[in-house]
């Protein structure tokens, strides 16, 4: 049995199926129909019970507000808060675990190369299959060990594509989160060194959550976005992208943070100042919705630091680039030289 909305406020006792949301009783007989969350981004008719009159903007945010619902809360937070947050937490600590396994394993043994029983022979530390072959290619080291990384990030992010061609996986970009997006977070971020790739990820990550905070505060106030020209919420928008965009621009933010900041802000904005625009977004912290723009976006940043991990990974390349390895090898480098020379100079006042 389906109810029209005034019936649901009715029964709420609540002026808005959005603020009564959390103990809306016998929340599963309210409401619109249940329908996807990817199919949230494609306009509807009227159902049942609801008004003719109703925009196509107001009955979607009517399906959204519906959907959650059916949503339980816990600790004044929805079900889709605490999955985000799951996600967040899963990828905090693979990124610890991952990022002490390669630094240990990348540095360990540069110790037992050291050519104790043949000091004459200059410390030689492997750089993995792949960069050892195109070094004997002819290639330098540096051009070698970027080419290689190179080489990684591409084969990573084929893998990804096989998500558009193989059917069975076609699921996972009917969403807002795409492995397109994660693609080019991953493009962006991977470098020639571990450290590197952290530190791009980190810009990136930066420059995707400024502007899903800010633009989930914008739909807080305004949860329909601008509805007529030149109202309030079209002056809302319009003063928030400019302060939005000085702060970047002013303070000298990463390149990284103000690209990805920038980019997606310009998105979510026109889709706020848009009248036609039925781009899911949250209207809060508290009430977050997988299917909103800013979480696919925030999902496809945290994916895309897994991917990169991976990418860095000693095996299988047997290789993991960091920048404590390299001082590593300088240091070995730097001691057999120097006990070189003091060899040659014993040997020298010997005669």
């Amino acid at each position: 049995e389906v109810y029209s909305l005034g019936e649901v406020k009715a029964k709420a006792g609540v002026s808005s199926l959005r603020e009564g949301r959390r103990d809306l009783p016998g929340a599963k007989q309210f409401g619109p129909p249940w329908r996807p969350p990817h199919l949230l981004s494609q306009p509807t008719e009227a159902p049942a019970g609801q008004s003719e009159n109703m925009t196509a903007k107001e009955m979607k945010r009517q399906d959204v507000d519906g959907i959650a619902a059916f949503q339980r809360f816990w600790l004044g937070l929805d079900r889709d808060f605490w999955v985000l947050a799951a996600v967040v937490l899963c990828v905090a600590g693979l990124f610890f675990l991952h990022t002490i396994f390669a630094v240990r394993l990348a540095t360990w043994w540069r110790a037992e190369m050291m050519p104790l029983e043949r000091p004459e022979v200059e410390p030689c530390f492997p750089r993995g299959w792949l960069s050892d072959f195109l070094e004997n290619r002819g290639l330098t080291t540096v051009n070698a060990m970027g080419l290689t990384m190179a080489l990684r990030t591409a084969f990573a992010c084929s893998l990804l594509g096989l998500s558009y061609t193989i059917q069975r996986f076609n699921t996972i970009n009917r969403g807002c989160f795409t492995m397109q997006e994660v693609a080019v977070v991953i493009a962006f971020s991977v470098d020639v060194s571990l450290g590197l790739t952290i530190k791009n990820w980190w810009e990136t990550l930066v420059g995707t959550l400024a502007p899903a905070l800010n633009i989930i505060v914008m739909f807080h106030f305004f949860p329909l976005g601008v509805q007529t020209q030149f109202d309030k919420a079209w002056y809302f928008g319009v003063v928030d992208f400019v302060a939005f965009a000085m702060v970047f621009l002013l303070l000298k933010w990463p390149a990284g943070s103000c690209m990805f900041a920038l980019s997606l802000q310009v998105s979510y904005t026109m889709n706020f100042l848009d009248p036609h625009s039925l781009v899911v977004y949250s209207d809060g912290l508290t009430t977050l919705n997988l299917a909103g723009a800013e979480v696919g976006a925030l999902a496809s940043t945290l994916v895309a630091l897994l991917v990169a991990l991976l990418i860095m990974a000693p095996l299988p390349w047997c290789f993991t680039p960091t920048a404590l390895g390299h001082a590593q090898e300088d240091a070995i480098r730097l001691a057999w030289r120097e006990g070189l020379l003091w060899r040659k100079l014993a040997a020298c006042l010997s005669g």
